[in-house]
Parts: C-alpha cells; sequence; structure tokens
C-alpha cells in the first residue's frame, strides 16, 4: 500500500495475510490467522506519520515511516475454537498475539496504541445469534 504525505514525501507498505477454517468434527471447528506487515519504504522520514486512510481529510491514523530504516515490521497470529451450537447459533473463544520489531507501533483493534516495538495480546469471548 502506498501513502502520498505532506511535503511531497511517501511512505509504502507490502502487507499478506493467510487464514484457514478447519471443520474439525460436528459443531466444532478452528480459524487461525497470520498477517504479516514488511518494513516500511518510501522517502517518508518521520517516525510516526499522521495518514489519511479514508480519504475524507482525516488524519487519525498513524503508520510508522523512517526513511526505509527498517525495524518496523509486525506479525499478527491468531487462533480460535468455534461451536455452532445451530445453523443460527455460535459461541467463539480466541487468541491473537502481536509481535513487533523495535521501531514498530501497530496495535489491535481496540487496544491503545503501544510503545515502538511492544507486543500486545488479546483473548476475547464472542456469540453469534443471526435471527
Amino acid at each position: 500500500y502506498k501513502w502520498d504525505l505532506a511535503g511531497g514525501t511517501e511512505g509504502k507498505v507490502w502487507t499478506t495475510h493467510l487464514g484457514a477454517d478447519w471443520n474439525i468434527s460436528g459443531p466444532h471447528s478452528l480459524i487461525a490467522g497470520w498477517t504479516y506487515a514488511d518494513d516500511t519504504s518510501g522517502n517518508a522520514g518521520t517516525l510516526l506519520a499522521p495518514v489519511n486512510n479514508a480519504g475524507n481529510g482525516s488524519t487519525t491514523n498513524s503508520r510508522i515511516f523512517n526513511g526505509g530504516a527498517g525495524g518496523t515490521a509486525a506479525s499478527l497470529y491468531q487462533l480460535s475454537y468455534q461451536y455452532r451450537f445451530s445453523k443460527r447459533t455460535s459461541v467463539r473463544a480466541g487468541f491473537a498475539w502481536l509481535n513487533q520489531d523495535e521501531w514498530a507501533r501497530y496495535s489491535l483493534g481496540g487496544a491503545a496504541r503501544p510503545a515502538a516495538g511492544d507486543d500486545q495480546k488479546a483473548f476475547g469471548v464472542s456469540v453469534r445469534h443471526t435471527f
């Protein structure tokens, strides 16, 4: 992905995601995912640059750019178990671990932005019922 930032600078990051959903037996299933964001690149030289992801003038989101010096990669690992009570009702419990390089400052959804290089972990439970 490429961002055009202020002053003619730009920032780039390459990301990938792999996911799997395995129906073990009957109502039991496992869901796993791995997401990787490579080191940022481009000529943006500031450590934390506000970027407009929505195209509406807002710059509330931030990305880490350090002129391509490295140390900004991160991996997100996710694993959850799901039990289906019926076609309309299920419960899921899962764990996520965000592992970051020394200058990366990604955050899990809803969590506070960590200090550079800090990992984050989260456990969640959800119940889904469709009417």
